[in-house]
């Protein structure tokens, strides 16, 4: 079963191309099955890593900057293959993902001169690229998905299943009991009405409270450890304003750990239209009934939520939603 696609779009992917493009798509007799991914978020690119090479692909990665990247973090231990930038170009085109905004232009240039087919992954919510930029895109964000130009031959509505630190798994009564809540959300200054919304939290809520990230009160943790605090708490809060797809929240409810939030922060979104339900998180309108629903929580309504959280996320990220969207077009 294929993800639900925009109305443009058959199973998954639009209306079928014309002979030629999907030729040209598929690689043709001399392109190579391979391509570029750039670090840009080590759980998420990890991830995208791993889809890859389950539908045959070479996945390489930079070796360093190559002097060519304004934006570069290193690509070790993303589960890619390092290569050189001579190596590189002296190998026949495939395909490079075009990951971040930072590291667009730099990708863009390699691509044309390498040759290369461009995938487009839109992961950010308020990226505008300009029409062309890639042969295929692949999205997790519905708002971007349904927004993006109509005539864009394959638009893929992909869940990428997010990679989880091996750690103890969860001890439902020790994190009833103590009620540890956390958020992870870099930099709150950039996201003005979640740190409203973060501050009037920690106000009404009586127990351990705190927000992870860059420039966040609780600072940067690396991402096992955020998982070993999301695996430990009580509930994770998604109070973040315009939070498209989530990676922590579904992080959080593979590792059976529920997610608070208002209804504000997730209609209309990835979050709100396939992840975040009633019988699997804790929805309110407002603050004071978030906090209200999490003081009066039974710990057997506090299991059934874990249970479904975790079923759901995934459900939806689980290799034929996923992985199978790729095989149609690139497979």
């Amino acid at each position: 079963m294929l993800l639900p696609a925009g109305p443009d779009c058959v199973s998954g992917v639009n209306a079928a191309p014309s002979r030629n493009r999907i030729a040209r798509i598929n690689g043709g007799p001399m392109r190579n099955k391979s391509i570029l991914i750039q670090n840009y978020h080590p759980p998420a690119t990890t991830a995208l890593v791993r889809d890859f090479k389950k539908i045959g692909f070479e996945v390489l990665s930079p070796d360093s900057d190559w002097g060519r990247f304004n934006w570069y973090a290193p690509n070790d231990g993303i589960g890619s293959a390092l290569i050189s930038e001579s190596e590189y170009f002296s190998r026949p085109p495939g395909y490079v993902l075009i990951t971040c905004k930072p590291a667009e232009e730099s990708l863009k240039r390699v691509a044309r001169e390498h040759g290369d087919l461009m995938i487009l992954n839109v992961a950010q919510q308020y990226q505008v690229y300009e029409d062309g930029i890639a042969d295929v895109m692949i999205c997790p964000d519905t708002e971007t998905f349904k927004n993006y130009p109509h005539y864009v031959e394959h638009k893929l509505l992909y869940f990428v299943q997010p990679h989880i630190s091996d750690i103890t798994p969860k001890d439902h009564a020790s994190s009833y009991a103590k009620k540890s809540i956390s958020s992870f959300v870099s930099t709150p200054h950039v996201w003005p009405i979640a740190s409203e919304v973060f501050a009037a939290f920690a106000r009404l809520y009586p127990h351990h409270y705190v927000n992870y990230g860059l420039e966040a009160p609780g600072g940067y943790v690396d991402h096992a450890t955020a998982n070993r605090i999301m695996v430990e708490n009580f509930f994770t809060a998604q109070f973040k304003d315009h939070e498209a797809y989530g990676l922590a929240c579904l992080e959080s409810m593979m590792l059976g750990t529920p997610i608070v939030t208002l209804k504000r922060f997730i209609e209309g979104k990835t979050l709100g239209e396939f992840f975040l339900m009633p019988d699997n998180s804790i929805i309110a309108d407002t603050v004071e009934e978030a906090v209200e629903k999490l003081l009066s929580i039974s710990f057997e309504d506090y299991l059934r939520l874990s249970e479904n959280g975790k079923a759901r996320a995934y459900e939806m990220t689980s290799d034929e939603r996923t992985v199978e969207v790729l095989k149609r077009v690139l497979g």
